[in-house]
This record gives structure tokens, C-alpha cells and sequence, in this order.
């Protein structure tokens, strides 16, 4: 469920860490990045921790209509624009959503 995944990882990035790898060190580091630095280094670890690859991860964080557009083209860039528009954080959520779901789509077709 990308969608989870993607707001558990904005709002909570601890949790999402937890649900993806289990009680394991990244869970402590997320939760260090979390609390004594700026909360979006847990963002960007914990979205690097389910795959993203640094600079689709930086993308979707700081300018996320680039970063929808770089994973699911055009359609999926202007419905960003017009979620950032509305709020920084619907922006960041859908570009990240994305991102996990065209992420589960190369998954998929690695496996054929």
C-alpha cells in the first residue's frame, strides 16, 4: 500500500521504518535523524530506507511536482503542482506516493 507508505514516511518517518524493516538499526537511526536533527532527514531516510534513490528522494522532498514528474510523467506533474499549490505537505505526499508506486511497477517487471 504505497499510500500508507508515503504518509507514514512524511508524518511519522520512525514508523514507517518500523513497518518496512522491523525493530532493526535503521529504526534507530531513523528515530535519531527524527528528533536531533531537522525532521526532514528522517523523511529522506526513511523513504531511502524503502528503496528511493537519493536524488528522486531530494526531488520529491523539495521540489515535488519534479519529483512525481520523474516517475510518472506529466499527468501525475500538474496533479502535484496543484497539491503543492494547496499545501507543501499534499505535495510531497503524492510525489513520494509516486514514487513508491512506480518503484512496486519496475519491482514487478523485474520479476518477469
Amino acid at each position: 500500500m504505497p499510500i500508507v507508505k508515503a504518509i507514514t514516511g512524511v508524518l511519522l518517518p520512525p514508523l514507517s521504518v518500523f513497518l518496512d524493516k522491523g525493530p532493526s538499526i535503521s529504526l534507530l537511526v531513523n528515530s535519531l535523524l527524527t528528533i536531533f536533527t531537522v525532521w526532514t532527514c528522517g523523511i529522506i531516510h526513511a523513504f531511502h530506507a524503502e528503496g528511493i534513490d537519493m536524488p528522486l528522494n531530494i526531488s520529491c522532498l523539495l521540489l515535488p511536482p519534479l519529483g512525481a514528474l520523474m516517475t510518472s510523467g506529466w499527468v501525475a506533474f500538474f496533479i502535484c503542482l496543484a497539491l503543492t499549490l494547496l499545501g507543501w505537505l499534499p505535495g510531497v505526499v503524492y510525489a513520494y506516493y509516486c514514487a513508491l508506486k512506480s518503484g512496486k511497477k519496475a519491482a514487478k517487471a523485474k520479476k518477469h
